[in-house]
């Protein structure tokens, strides 16, 4: 669970194509790797859809969706004004244009991720009944926000060896208060993880 966290924090944070616009003219951006089905800049633009567009510099990597159609009225190509943005920032930016950006993977592996998923919602399910939450409420926190599950592990079960009798709480957030509180600071929570907020 920590590694998902970890890979999630260290991945490029999804952007809009204004975020990255406001910090090539910040200055703040060092490399734009750009996905141009058509071609390198200056080709004419034969495809119509989206592509992405990667970046690093101060801070953490970015990745955005830009925006391609010639037919439309007027025509727009996220693209152009991309690279016009690199080329009158402040600070010199190196551009790649790609035919394709690689699909990222994650890190770590999917299967290693989900198989510490399952191991977890076996404990929930099996193991002994939580102190602080109830099940159904870790249910709902982990549902809306998956990072959930650290505190989960890090804060509910007991070891399978260890027999001594923990007291429960007097007080349990149950299922209908934990769901309110997924569904009013999991959005937060996972934007703070993923920075896409």
């Amino acid at each position: 669970m920590l590694a998902a966290v970890v890979g999630a924090a260290t991945a490029p944070a999804q952007r809009g194509v204004a975020d990255l616009l406001e910090a090539l003219a910040r200055g703040e951006v060092a490399t734009v790797t750009l996905e141009r089905p058509a071609g390198p800049s200056g080709a004419e633009v034969a495809w119509t859809g989206s592509a992405r567009v990667v970046w690093t510099g101060d801070g953490r990597d970015g990745t955005a969706t830009y925006q391609v159609d010639p037919a439309a009225v007027p025509p727009v190509d996220e693209a152009a004004d991309l690279v016009a943005a690199v080329r009158d920032s402040p600070r010199a930016v190196a551009l790649t244009e790609v035919p394709g950006l690689p699909s990222r993977t994650p890190w770590p592996n999917v299967p290693v991720v989900l198989a510490g998923f399952v191991l977890a919602l076996g404990l929930l399910l099996a193991g002994p009944a939580p102190r602080l939450v109830t099940r159904l409420g870790w249910f709902w926190l982990t549902l809306f926000a998956w990072p959930a599950w650290l505190a989960f592990l890090l804060l509910e079960p007991t070891l399978p060896w260890d027999r001594r009798v923990l007291v429960r709480q007097p007080f349990r957030l149950a299922g209908f208060g934990a769901f309110l509180l997924a569904v009013v600071l999991g959005p937060l929570l996972m934007s703070a993880v993923t920075a896409s907020g």
